[in-house]
């Protein structure tokens, strides 16, 4: 045999070996024009199953017909990400396709691993079967995980056996259950927004705002670096930290906030520019209710998705009726300084305790409301979000020196770009979305705001103590200097009081004894 005729039976018997192959597989995955899909058929009436953060047990149960080919079958449940979804004991339970009451079969259940099932069914009942699968699930986290069906089976034409068939998946929403507490701490955020707004309403001076329109510069470089630079900043931290669905969202919403209240009070502080830093809080609340829904319309609609359930949808109507609310309380404030100048005077007396109560209400009933925000702490958390106040903070300064402004604005510019209001934030996102999209919104924020106060609290504390130790050392000073200047004055006092009584007692003598007036004279000249 030549060589040329060895080589083309060597291609013909692997043409043939692969054809065999192929009509294997064929017919493993598809029986007399079925393939497992067909033979098994899940619940279609079936979307979403919501199983609950912190219940052990949640239970779950999905019916399953499956073709009178099937002489028996295996059921495999698998869970996509067993970092938020767990599956446990399941059970199944046959009935007829009617309503009669289900009868309880044999069956065998075994755990495989930590994030699939295994159920083996004997099917040798005639005809086709309806199959109720019931399953426990232990939500870990928040979040969504698909429950993943897969079939292993065995077919009365022929006796073929078939492994491991996807046919479908289901959705699992792990979310918290409704408490008291968390309808509480919802409303109070709602009203200490509309309280810091009536306050900040209150402290509008029409006056500099005026003064400071006139010469825009600094209110411009601050209200870009807010409305331009941080919603960018925001964007490029959500890609490069990975962050997606409603996480990305609560992350990119806090870029798009406004200036918070606290800065008033920390640039007050820290020997700002207040009349500038109060302008640029009231002007960029009014603003924010239109570029807030520009950047989520725009850029809002290319953040990163989670692949279990896609785009969340973001529900611009209502966050712009939300933000379009905090115009009543702005104006309630602005009429309450115009119309009733004593109440004014009180407002402004205890607009800086209530702000900072605001921040112990966060870390305190905040804390207890949302223990499972503790529970997402991770390093690599709290750096991102650490990244963006603190970029707003050099952003800020940096715009102002290169514009060439003074110490004083560069510290008011950087505190208004860094410290973001994240009250209006929470209140935008979890009165917006839903569960668990707003719980998983707010976490980023939170954190941003937890890495921003304990410096910021530092920075100033140390500033104070050095401001306060520069005032006493300037106040020895002084207090050196005065005195030195009244013992100079008291010394020259004592001068010109020693020549004015030497001279009274040369006049006594020249009135006892009028001669004697010469020679006093004289000794009197001869002594100066």
């Amino acid at each position: 045999m030549g060589r040329k005729q060895e080589i083309y039976l060597f291609v013909v018997n692997i043409l043939f070996t692969f054809i065999a192959a192929e009509a294997d597989l064929g017919n493993s995955t598809d029986i007399a024009g079925h393939d497992a899909k067909t033979m098994f058929l899940l619940d279609q009436t079936i979307d979403v199953m919501d199983t609950y953060y912190r219940d052990p047990h949640t239970d779950h149960s999905i019916t399953i017909t499956v073709d009178d080919l099937i002489s028996a079958f295996k059921v495999t449940l698998k869970s996509t990400k067993t970092d938020i979804v767990t599956l446990q004991n399941p059970e199944a339970v046959i009935s007829k396709c009617s309503n009669d009451t289900p009868a309880a079969i044999g069956n065998t259940s075994h755990e495989l691993s930590s994030n699939e099932k295994e159920l083996v069914i004997n099917n040798t009942l005639p005809g086709s079967q309806c199959y109720n699968l019931s399953f426990y699930t232990t939500a870990k986290y928040l979040g969504y995980s698909q429950v993943q069906f897969y079939v292993s089976y065995n077919t009365t034409q022929n006796s073929m056996f078939v492994e491991d068939q996807l046919i479908g998946n289901i959705l699992l929403r792990a979310k918290r259950v409704g408490r008291l507490v968390d309808a509480v701490f919802s409303y109070l955020v709602l009203v200490l927004v509309i309280i810091a707004t009536l306050g900040l309403g209150n402290d509008i001076d029409i006056y500099a705002i005026r003064d400071h329109l006139k010469k825009p510069k600094a209110p411009l470089v601050g209200l870009c670096c807010q409305f331009v630079f941080m919603p960018l900043l925001s964007y490029a931290i959500v890609y490069m930290f990975g962050y997606k669905g409603g996480s990305a969202i609560g992350l990119f919403t806090l870029g798009c906030a406004p200036g918070a209240g606290d800065s008033n009070m920390f640039t007050m502080l820290l020997n700002g520019d207040v009349s500038l830093s109060a302008t640029m809080t009231t002007v960029g609340t009014v603003i924010c209710l239109g570029t807030m829904p520009f950047w989520l319309y725009t850029l809002g609609l290319t953040l990163p998705v989670d692949e279990e359930i896609g785009r969340v949808k973001i529900p611009f109507h209502q966050i712009a009726i939300s933000l379009a609310t905090l115009f009543t309380p702005l104006a309630v404030g602005a009429l309450i300084k115009l119309k009733l100048p004593k109440v004014s005077k009180i407002i402004r007396k205890y607009i800086r305790i209530f702000f900072i109560l605001v921040i112990l209400f966060f870390f305190s009933f905040g804390v207890y409301a949302n223990l499972y925000f503790y529970e997402s702490l991770t390093a690599e958390l709290l750096f991102s979000t650490a990244t963006l106040p603190y970029g707003g903070l050099i952003i800020g300064a940096l715009a102002a020196w290169i514009f060439r402004m003074d110490f004083k604005l560069i510290k008011t510019l950087s505190l208004e770009t860094g410290i973001q209001n994240v009250t209006l934030c929470i209140l935008v996102v979890q009165s917006t979305l839903g569960q668990p999209e707003s719980d998983l919104a707010i976490i980023a924020p939170m954190a941003a705001s937890i890495m921003l106060a304990f410096p910021i609290f530092i920075v100033t504390a140390i500033y104070m103590i050095k401001e306060r130790i520069s005032h006493n050392k300037q106040k020895e000073k002084d207090t050196t200097d005065l005195e030195e200047d009244i013992e100079c004055r008291v010394k020259q006092e004592r001068k010109t009081s020693s020549a004015v009584a030497e001279i009274d007692e040369i006049h006594k003598v020249e009135m006892i004894n009028p001669a004697f007036e010469g020679d006093a004279i004289n000794g009197h000249q001869t002594k100066t």
